[in-house]
């Protein structure tokens, strides 16, 4: 939908209680949380009507509003209409229809926005601030202190501003989620590989446009004219298949498979899986770039991937919990187990020794393992440039110039944003085995939000844009 694709920095927009509720017990004035932004809605009695009238906005971005105008709802059918108003679109105008759901808490339906057509649903936030929207998000995805549940963090110039958790790290144990719990970061980990890339960097090891045949030369030479650069791994358009799409790979050790084990693999199966693209000429956010930046990793430093992160970035920021499972004698400090719903019973999904044992162990693309401490101590390190130098991060934390819209703002395992030329924010979500997490650093506002996650439903990018929209702050 025109650019409806997430919120940045935008103000409180919270509605007041519908002042005609006692009349209409079923009403939607409110604000209600969309995957386009939130969107404020307000209704008023139509005399001599049994609809409402319904106007309203939502915010895309921090200059783009969107006017909700000319929209009835029925109370008897549920039925929400109303034509919108895109400015920045071209003063593009859209229709919508929607559907109120039986317990009053979503509204399910289509939109038409000339040859733009697609799903537009929303859900009730309840309260007026940060945690009473929290408690909304956490309740529609049926989290509770018996259930798989999530830590949620906010930093507000590294102090504490807000913090929650909520459910079980294992079902069985009745064990808590704790501060010093450890989630798998999923792709959250990729930002992780980003950054060992750019310490080698900065260390001389490598440059950023080396031809990665110089450190993996199993891959093929796709294109003798067009290398794939370590740019276009971090940057996500080397073109590179997805790795886990590949047939029938086999590790050295039959108990599980390894990124060395992968890397051999797009010379033998390069007929069926070729380039998505020629490299840098579009972008594409595989797996397979990060998992072979953390090999490179190791190559170069002539360590494991885990023994380098250890060395290089977990000790120095006294981030104890952290680690990386890449070999079956994994140990992660009090581990959570990642869990899926079927038929309404909790089951694992992925998890470490002694709990479980996975035979995918690569590593780059995934697989650090850390607390909501230690996000907090890896955030710290960011804050007060013990990561890495400024002169790095804004020679490599940039949008690409890569793609169809030359503006892909993907870069070392982050999604930045650029405001007047300066980094304004940083983010990255994760979803594997369960697991859901997510990190965003407002950079300009020197505010960060931690989620981590050991239940599918848990909607952390929900939780994002709540953030986005009205953050809390240290008292």
């Amino acid at each position: 939908m025109l650019g409806l694709a997430c919120l940045l920095g935008v103000g409180s927009a919270w509605a007041d209680e519908p002042k005609n509720a006692a009349k209409h017990p079923i009403d939607i004035a409110g604000v209600w949380d969309t995957s386009f932004g939130l969107a404020t809605i307000h209704t008023d009695p139509i005399e001599g009507k049994k609809v409402l009238s319904v106007t309203g906005f939502y915010m895309v971005e921090k200059d783009k509003k969107g006017i909700i105008r000319k929209g009835t709802f029925d109370p008897a059918t549920g039925i929400l209409e109303f034509t919108f108003f895109e400015s920045w679109q071209g003063n593009s105008v859209g229709t919508a229809r929607m559907t109120l759901s039986p317990d009053r808490n979503h509204l399910k339906g289509k939109f038409n926005q000339g040859s733009l057509k697609g799903e537009w649903n929303m859900t009730r936030m309840r309260g007026h601030d940060f945690a009473s929207g929290l408690d909304a998000i956490i309740a529609d995805a049926g989290i509770h202190a018996n259930t798989p549940g999530a830590a949620v963090l906010v930093l507000d110039h590294g102090e504490v501003a807000f913090r929650k958790m909520i459910g079980l790290a294992h079902l069985r144990d009745k064990k808590p989620i704790t501060p010093t719990t450890t989630f798998e970061l999923a792709s959250v980990s990729k930002q992780f590989a980003g950054t060992a890339i750019l310490r080698l960097y900065e260390q001389g090891k490598l440059a950023l446009d080396d031809d990665v045949r110089k450190y993996l030369p199993e891959l093929p030479v796709y294109d003798a004219k067009r290398p794939i650069r370590i740019l276009n791994l971090a940057r996500q358009t080397s073109g590179l298949p997805e790795y886990m799409d590949l047939e029938y790979v086999k590790g050295k050790d039959p108990r599980f498979v390894t990124n060395t084990d992968y890397v051999g693999e797009f010379a033998k199966q390069r007929a069926k899986f070729p380039l998505s693209f020629p490299t840098g000429s579009d972008w594409k956010y595989t797996n397979t770039n990060f998992m072979l930046l953390a090999l490179i990793v190791e190559r170069v430093s002539k360590k494991p991937f885990a023994a380098f992160m250890k060395g290089e970035f977990f000790e120095p920021l006294k981030m104890t919990t952290a680690g990386v499972y890449e070999h079956p004698n994994f140990k992660p400090h009090e581990p959570a187990l990642g869990y899926h719903k079927e038929k309404n019973e909790f089951r694992e999904s992925w998890g470490p020794p002694p709990f479980r044992h996975e035979s995918l162990l690569t590593v780059g693309d995934g697989s650090v393992w850390c607390s909501l401490d230690d996000m907090a101590r890896w955030d710290d390190g960011w804050r007060l440039d013990k990561v890495l130098t400024p002169e790095t991060i804004k020679l490599a934390l940039v949008p690409s110039k890569y793609g169809k819209d030359q503006t892909t703002d993907y870069a070392f395992g982050w999604g930045v944003t650029l405001e007047n030329g300066h980094l304004a924010s940083m983010a990255h979500n994760g979803s594997w085995g369960g697991f859901h997490t997510l990190i965003h650093r407002d950079v300009a506002q020197q505010r960060t939000l931690i989620v981590l996650s050991n239940t599918e439903s848990m909607d952390v990018e929900a939780v994002d844009r709540l953030f986005r929209a009205m953050p809390p702050k240290k008292e």
